[in-house]
């Protein structure tokens, strides 16, 4: 982070994420891909070992 605030230009101005709405939209998003990404590894070996 800090380092991105030193760059001239930097690739993502982190000062962004201090708005609360952008940041907890970036949080909320992140949690929602990351059940999705658990619930893929979960379910397709499930339906092939146990389906077939």
């Amino acid at each position: 982070m800090a380092w991105e605030l030193r760059r001239q230009p930097p690739l993502l101005d982190v000062r962004l994420f201090s708005e609360q709405s952008l940041a907890s939209g970036s949080v909320s998003l992140a949690m929602v891909f990351g059940v999705q990404a658990g619930i893929f590894v979960a379910l397709f070996p499930y339906s092939q070992a146990v389906l077939g």
